[in-house]
C-alpha cells in the first residue's frame, strides 16, 4: 500500500490560480464534479483564466470571494448543467475581445447556464469596436436555460459596430444583449445557411429570480451601406424567443440605447428594455426557399411570465 496525499483540488478548495486552471482542465477532459463542492478560498487575480471547456454538475461556493480578470475577460464555464450551483461569488474584469462570439456567447460567468447561479454579481465592463462579427453578451450568462437568482450586474458595455466587409460586400449581422443574460433561454446555434439562431423542442426556457441590472449598455452601428442587421438588448436580458421564461421581482436601472450613427438601412430589426429587450418572432419568412432550419416561426407568439419588475433606466432607441 503506497500512501498517496489528496491535492488541494481533492480537498475541494481553490486558492489561487493554478488550482483554478486544474480544475478547468478536468472539466475540459470530461469530469463532470457530480456530488462535490469546490470552494474558493481566496481572492483570485490574474490577466485570464482557463476556460472549463465541459459539462460541470458540481457545486461552486464562491464563499464572498472575488474573481478579477484584467485583460481578456471571458467565461469560465462552457456549460453549467442542470445539476450545478455557483453562489455568492464577485467577478470583475474587463471583454477586451469577444471569444467565439458567435458560436456560443460571451459572458462572466458561463456562456450556457441549465443550473442554479444565486447571489452572483459581475462588474465587467466592455468597450469595444467589432465589424462584421455576429455577437451574444451577458453580464452573467450568455444563454439562461436555468435559474438565475439575486444575481446583479454593475459593468457598463458600450460597443462601436459597423457592417462588416467581407469578399467585397456589405454583410450585416445579429447583436445581442443583456445585462444579466443575453438569451433567456438555450438555443440550437447558428443555422449554417442563414446564419440565424433558432430554438427547438429540446431547448430550455430560464428563470431570472430577484436579479439587479445596473450597469449601461449602449450601442452605435457606424458605416456600412447596410443596417447592422437583427439587435437587441435588454436590462435583465436580449431576447427571448421561446414560451415558458420568467422575470420575477427584477429590476434596471441601467440606460439602454441603440443609435444609428452613418448606419445604412434594411428591413433589420432593433428594439431595447428595461427588462427584456424583445419578445416576438425576428423574422416572418420560414427560409423555406434555401433549405434552412425554420428558425423562428414570425406569426407565432412567445408565452412568458413577467411579475414585479420595473425599470428606472432610460430607454433609447434611435435607428435608421
Amino acid at each position: 500500500f503506497v500512501y498517496k496525499p489528496k491535492s488541494i483540488l481533492d480537498l475541494g478548495e481553490i486558492p489561487n490560480v493554478e488550482i483554478w486552471n486544474m480544475f478547468a482542465a478536468k472539466i475540459s477532459a470530461g469530469d463532470d464534479f457530480s456530488g462535490r463542492t469546490l470552494k474558493l478560498t481566496a481572492n483570485i487575480s490574474t490577466d485570464n483564466l482557463k476556460l472549463a471547456n465541459g459539462v460541470f454538475n458540481g457545486k461552486l461556493d464562491g464563499n464572498g470571494k472575488t474573481i478579477s480578470r484584467s485583460a481578456a475577460t471571458r467565461p469560465l464555464f462552457q456549460t453549467l448543467g442542470e445539476k450545478a450551483e455557483v453562489s455568492d461569488l464577485s467577478l470583475s474584469g474587463e471583454f477586451t475581445d469577444l471569444d467565439q462570439p458567435y458560436k456560443y456567447g460571451n459572458a462572466a460567468l458561463a456562456q450556457i447556464n441549465l443550473g442554479t447561479v444565486r447571489n452572483v454579481s459581475t462588474n465587467c465592463s466592455a468597450n469595444l469596436k467589432l465589424s462584421g462579427v455576429p455577437s451574444l453578451l451577458g453580464g452573467i450568462v450568455a444563454q439562461n436555460g436555468g435559474v438565475i437568482e439575486n444575481c446583479t450586474n454593475d459593468g457598463n458595455v458600450s460597443l462601436e459596430i459597423a457592417v462588416g466587409d467581407q469578399n467585397g460586400k456589405d454583410v450585416a449581422c445579429a447583436n445581442f444583449g443583456g445585462g444579466l443574460a443575453a438569451y433567456g433561454h438555450t438555443i440550437v446555434g447558428p443555422d449554417e445557411n442563414t446564419g440565424l439562431y433558432f430554438a427547438n423542442a429540446e431547448c430550455k426556457a430560464g428563470k431570472f429570480i430577484g436579479c439587479v441590472n445596473n450597469g449601461s449598455i449602449n450601442i452605435r452601428a457606424t458605416s456600412g451601406t447596410k443596417a447592422l442587421g437583427v439587435s437587441t438588448y435588454g436590462g435583465i436580458c436580449g431576447i427571448v424567443e421561446l414560451d415558458g421564461v420568467v422575470f420575477e421581482n427584477c429590476r434596471n436601472t441601467g440606460a439602454i440605447s441603440r443609435i444609428s450613427d452613418g448606419e445604412g438601412t434594411s428591413s433589420g430589426s432593433t428594439c431595447v428594455g428595461g427588462i427584456l429587450g424583445r419578445c416576438a418572432g425576428t423574422f416572418v419568412n420560414d427560409w423555406k426557399d434555401n433549405g434552412a432550419q425554420i428558425c423562428i416561426n414570425g406569426g407565432k407568439s412567445y408565452s412568458i411570465t413577467v411579475t414585479r419588475c420595473e425599470n428606472s433606466g432610460a430607454l433609447l432607441s434611435n435607428c435608421r
